[in-house]
């Protein structure tokens, strides 16, 4: 279990960054320079636990200002052969930013055990429509992933008793996060996102939206 300010294994080592090609940019040297900035940015913050509110905010002005880079094509050839094993430099800048403190595989495993949740035929139902026009997110995306983080996420929330569940839509907020990260990374996104930062609209009834 990883814990504190996790920052996920890169995918492209840092000392080889200004050379790492992007698919989208032909090589372009200020997008190279920009991933280091981010590279550099992350290890500096995963480093200076002490400096965490000033690193949060020079991240998200870099952000803001620059935008994140495109992928490179390591990133992109990993996921579309399904073999997503480190995250990518936009998964762990979303990590960060919402603020995942813990990556627990064997936590994730016992929940992964319990099998199907009382609400698998709802998320079974949804989990089809979820980019189903996109076919570079049907390719690296399977449906067993969306289903098992999916249902995962209800025996935590039945585990903690609480009203929180699988809701419409919860389907593409994960599936966004696995385009992106591996599975494990994707789950705690997604799980930090709706326990921390919108709880209410995973409540089953129109009251949370409202509140």
């Amino acid at each position: 279990m990883k814990e504190g300010l996790v920052v996920p294994p890169l995918l492209t080592p840092l000392a080889s960054s200004s050379s790492s090609s992007n698919v989208n940019n032909n090589n372009n040297p200020a997008i190279d320079s920009l991933r280091a900035q981010y590279l550099n940015l992350l290890q500096h913050g995963h480093a200076h636990p002490e400096e965490h509110r000033d690193n949060i905010a020079k991240l998200r002005r870099l952000v803001l200002l620059e935008g994140v880079p495109s992928e490179t094509d390591e990133e992109i050839n990993e996921r579309t052969k399904g073999q997503l094993g480190k995250c990518s430099l936009r998964g762990m800048i979303w990590m960060v930013l919402l603020g995942v403190r813990n990556v627990d595989s064997e936590r994730y495993a016992q929940l992964l055990a319990k099998g199907p949740s009382n609400q698998y035929q709802k998320i079974r139902n949804d989990i089809g429509r979820t980019f189903m026009n996109d076919a570079s997110f049907e390719q690296s995306v399977t449906q067993d992933k969306l289903s098992r983080s999916l249902n995962a996420f209800v025996h935590c929330c039945t585990e903690r008793g609480s009203p929180m569940g699988y809701v419409q839509g919860a389907n593409l907020l994960l599936g966004a996060f696995l385009y992106v990260q591996p599975e494990v990374d994707a789950y705690y996104t997604f799980q930090t996102l709706a326990f921390e930062h919108c709880s209410l609209y995973f409540y089953p009834d129109i009251n949370g939206v409202l509140q």
